[in-house]
Formats: C-alpha cells, structure tokens, sequence
C-alpha cells in the first residue's frame, strides 16, 4: 500500500482515494486524517494525501488525474466526526461519519475504477 504527499505536483492517477484538506486546516485535522489513513492503508486502499493547494485546486487536479473519490476534511470535521467524500464523476460531495469511510470506499471503489 502506498502513500504520498502530494505538494505542488499532485497525485499519481493510480490513487483510488485522496485525503484533501484545506493547509490552514491541516493541524486542526490531523489526527483524524491519520486514523483514516491508517484504516484505508490496513483496508489495502491506494491512498494520497494532499493538503499544500487549496481544495479547489486539489479537487480540479484529481479531476483532471482520474482519481475517483476525494476525503475532504474540514474544521468542522472533528467536532462532528463527519467528512465529506466528493465523487469524480458526479461532483456531488456525501457527507459520512469518518468511522465509515473505509466501508464506503469498499462500496464504491469497485465501480469507479
């Protein structure tokens, strides 16, 4: 299993999954992000972090790369264990409890790639 930081050159298309957090964020949401990269990691998924752009950014260059969800974390993130998974295809972003992302992501994974 595989992880990279992303900085400014992105992600690696063969990543299922992206962690994207705003950089001012990043602190605030650090723990959770390595609880559920650590579940992805153990759960066999490719994962990337990125959180040197802004989300935007972040969500134009995955995109344009072909990886199919983005675990976005906000600030609200911790104080309401909820994280939004944003799809490629549809754009639409599905709020879930961070406890379920590995779970969602086996769901779902199958049927993007």
């Amino acid at each position: 299993v595989s992880t990279q930081s992303t900085g400014s050159s992105g992600i690696n298309a063969e990543y299922g999954v992206c962690l994207a957090v705003d950089p001012e964020e990043r602190e605030h949401c650090q723990t959770m992000m390595d609880g559920i990269l650590e579940v992805l990691n153990k759960a066999g998924h490719r994962v990337s972090l990125s959180d040197s752009l802004e989300i935007d950014h972040i969500l134009e260059y995955n995109d344009r790369s072909g990886v199919p969800f983005t675990v976005l974390f906000s600030k609200d993130s911790v104080d309401t264990g909820v994280v939004g998974i944003r799809d490629r295809d549809t754009h639409f972003i599905e709020p879930i409890n961070f406890k379920k992302v590995a779970q969602w992501l086996k769901l779902n994974l199958c049927f993007a790639l």
